[in-house]
């Protein structure tokens, strides 16, 4: 029981876990000022722990838990209400944001606010992390649908979506300009553009990202063929065996 709230921070949790309830605890902790006290340390314990966590469901043992504080304003691991983002929540919200690169659709895509994205990215840093993750898979993303937009192959682009790409896969609608709005946005945002004043570069148009993306795949058509190759003095024929 003790440890269960050290664990978690969440006496209800933990009093079913240990096949009672949270009523019976509370009698208990009236009664026997020791186990009140063992309590006390445990959830404090807890709430110092659980609020150094990185990321929203360190510690959650089911999709509907998530790190959230108490009625004292302490943190625990708890069931979340209706509304709130679960780890299914989060999953849906990247995979949309991997094919689109529009933080605010993406939001909206699972229910929820844009702010509460950007309030996200200040709490938990593991969510910082792959959002910026994410957001450099979208470029490579958007450059090969770019591409694909003149008529050119763009071998591996499925790969290079990621596994995420599937659940938003026919959700969202490809916009050409807001693509470009956001390689543009990406490349200032990586160079520190964005906070310089002065005459910005000019955008660049379909036909340069097209060259630049056809480039790139027939560099890596050439590097696997070579790969492929044999190396010298082998055959691949079916020639005589050298008895040796």
């Amino acid at each position: 029981m003790i440890a269960g709230i050290a664990e978690t921070g969440n006496v209800t949790a933990a009093a079913e876990a240990a096949g009672t309830s949270w009523n019976a605890v509370d009698r208990l902790r009236k009664r026997d000022p020791e186990f009140a006290r063992q309590c006390e340390e445990a959830a404090l314990a807890a709430d110092e722990r659980v609020g150094q966590a990185e990321s929203a469901f360190e510690g959650a043992e089911d999709g509907y838990q998530a790190i959230r504080r108490s009625s004292k304003g302490r943190w625990q691991v708890a069931a979340v209400r209706k509304g709130y983002w679960i780890k299914a929540t989060e999953a849906a919200f990247f995979a949309y944001l991997r094919e689109t690169g529009n933080i605010s659709a993406a939001a909206r895509s699972v229910g929820s606010d844009p702010s509460s994205v950007f309030e996200r990215l200040r709490k938990w840093p593991a969510f910082a992390q792959r959002f910026e993750e994410v957001l450099e898979d979208t470029s490579l993303t958007l450059e090969l649908r770019l591409a694909c937009q003149d008529g050119a192959a763009a071998p591996g682009a499925g790969e290079a979506a990621g596994a995420e790409a599937g659940a938003a896969a026919g959700r969202a609608a490809f916009d050409p300009e807001f693509a470009l709005r956001f390689l543009k946005w990406r490349h200032e945002k990586k160079s520190g553009l964005a906070r310089r004043r002065g005459p910005m570069p000019a955008l660049p148009s379909i036909e340069t990202v097209t060259d630049k993306i056809v480039r790139q795949v027939e560099a890596i058509k050439r590097h696997r063929a070579r790969q492929a190759e044999p190396p010298r003095g082998e055959s691949g024929g079916s020639g005589p065996a050298v008895a040796g």
